[in-house]
């Protein structure tokens, strides 16, 4: 009889954690939230969602004055930020409590600050009860109670119930450490009974443990590119700090350094000579940007790539469509790269380091001419130029690239391409026709670096040289062009140039024209 009951009671048991939504159910692994301190069991399928950088927004004064500035709200929060975890059903947001919103400050536009002046006026002091209610009510927009609604919950911290005029599926604690930590925990549940919900949050709740706070170090690092810490500048250092707070508490994402670039990504262990190639690349292609369109001053930013390691995390940390695989994204100071996983292996790395040198230039560019914005021909003809380099550990050639002749093959032998009208395209007409705009360009700069010096009668070797001076001065895209070319006859130009892409005594002679002198080590 015994028995018999027992079993009834198991297959009850069993039953009623059957009949649990399995994303209400807890993981037996812990994830560790290094820089915070603390360490949880989350809930089924849970994936750390990347923190993504804010975007700069850029204002041209009365006066041409151009001012940056961040918006106030999101760059206090973003300090606040800890992590994101979710499943399809859960969404957890961790917070400490780290300082108020500053006060006094002038805002452009009512909404945005200039990053040094907001870090000036940040003020910390001592947390009260009524100003952790104050910080909350920031966030939540809504006056709050803390209570004690689950005083037992959990032995080794103190937690509040933090009570505000909440949806029923939303959850909300104050979690209080005995070293005078704050943080404040938002749980957003969408599966399950109002009971199943509220047992699932208290369970996860009850499983928070307090470990050692962390410093977060590089790792994956390179010892062919290495950083002489000693010598980081501010800016450097200030970088390292912001992508540290991005990756810090974010399961499986990690950061490395090399003397010009920050890299952070979530990459496995089985793409780790990817990711030392990757930083060797970097610093070989600089060096190479550098000798062939110096920097108006020296940089003193430092760039900082993203590698997401799938197509889908790409998509939802660059805001961009899937189907795309890069973006350089001048607002947020941060060039995202995904892996080419549709592909073998050896294809997609041979792909991976080509968009690298094509959209690394971009983000060289960016910085060397001091934000200013060049022609359409000029800064996609160099890149593409980059991508089709050959290089061999530190020496770099530039040769033709096979696919742009290809698609340009039959509009060279016809010569029905205008470079007239190429020349003077803005952004928007180039991209709507970058099936053929992106391998002209290429051409055109590869006839201008590697041709021009054979035509030096004709001016065609100092084309490049003026249109960066023009730049320089004026940042006008088409002073620039305008400038470059002033003096060619736009008509012999282009017969000259095709004469050239036809000729292949004259192709076999340009390949002699050194474009980059690499310097023995």
């Amino acid at each position: 009889m015994k028995l018999y009951i027992y079993a009834i009671f198991c297959f009850l048991l069993f039953s009623v954690n059957a009949a649990t939504p399995k994303e209400l159910k807890l993981s037996r692994t812990s994830v560790k939230m290094l820089s915070a301190g603390l360490q949880f069991k989350p809930f089924a399928n849970m994936t750390a969602q990347q923190i993504k950088p804010l975007n700069l927004a850029q204002f041209t004064r009365s006066d041409g004055v151009r001012i940056e500035g961040y918006n106030f709200k999101d760059l206090w929060l973003k300090d606040q930020k800890l992590a994101t975890y979710t499943n399809s059903k859960i969404q957890l947001d961790f917070y400490q409590l780290n300082y108020l919103p500053p006060k006094g400050l002038k805002l452009i536009l009512g909404q945005f600050v200039n990053e040094e002046q907001y870090r000036a006026a940040v003020k910390s002091e001592p947390w009260t009860q009524d100003l952790m209610k104050s910080w909350l009510k920031v966030i939540l927009k809504s006056d709050v109670t803390l209570e004690d609604k689950f005083p037992k919950l959990n032995f080794s911290i103190k937690q509040k119930w933090i009570a505000y005029d909440q949806p029923a599926n939303h959850f909300d604690f104050l979690i209080i450490l005995a070293d005078k930590r704050y943080f404040y925990l938002h749980a957003k549940v969408d599966v399950g009974t109002p009971r199943e919900q509220l047992r699932a949050v208290t369970d996860f709740v009850k499983n928070i443990r307090i470990s050692r706070a962390k410093a977060v170090g590089s790792s994956n690092q390179s010892s062919k590119v290495r950083v002489n810490k000693s010598s980081m500048s501010p800016t450097y250092k200030a970088t390292v700090e912001k992508v540290i707070k991005e990756v810090a508490n974010t399961e499986g994402w990690w950061y490395a350094q090399t003397p010009n670039y920050i890299l952070k990504s979530n990459f496995g262990r089985r793409s780790r000579s990817l990711v030392k190639k990757v930083q060797v690349r970097l610093e070989v292609m600089r060096k190479i940007y550098e000798a062939l369109i110096p920097p108006i001053t020296k940089i003193d930013a430092i760039s900082v790539i993203s590698l997401p390691s799938t197509r889908e995390e790409y998509a939802k940390g660059s805001d961009s469509p899937s189907w795309s695989a890069w973006v350089w994204n001048s607002s947020r100071k941060e060039l995202i790269i995904t892996n080419f996983d549709d592909r073998s292996k050896r294809q997609a790395e041979t792909q991976m380091m080509a968009t690298l040198n094509h959209e690394a230039f971009h983000q060289y560019i960016y910085y060397a001419l001091q934000k200013k914005q060049s022609p359409a021909w000029f800064n996609e003809g160099h890149a593409d130029m980059f991508a089709s380099v050959k290089i061999k550990g530190s020496r770099v050639t530039v040769i033709e690239d096979k696919y742009a002749l290809r698609i340009l093959s039959s509009h060279l032998k016809n010569r029905s391409l205008s470079l007239e009208r190429h020349i003077n395209s803005g952004y928007r007409e180039f991209y709507a026709n970058n099936v053929i705009n992106y391998p002209l360009s290429w051409a055109l700069v590869y006839f201008l670096r590697k041709a021009g010096p054979l035509y030096k009668a004709k001016g065609y070797d100092k084309i490049l040289e003026n249109t960066v001076a023009e730049l320089v001065k004026t940042g006008s895209e088409q002073k620039a062009t305008k400038k470059g070319f002033n003096g060619i006859a736009i008509k012999d130009f282009e017969k000259d140039f095709y004469d050239f892409w036809n000729d292949k005594r004259m192709r076999r002679k340009a390949t002699r024209t050194k474009v980059i002198v690499n310097k023995k080590k």
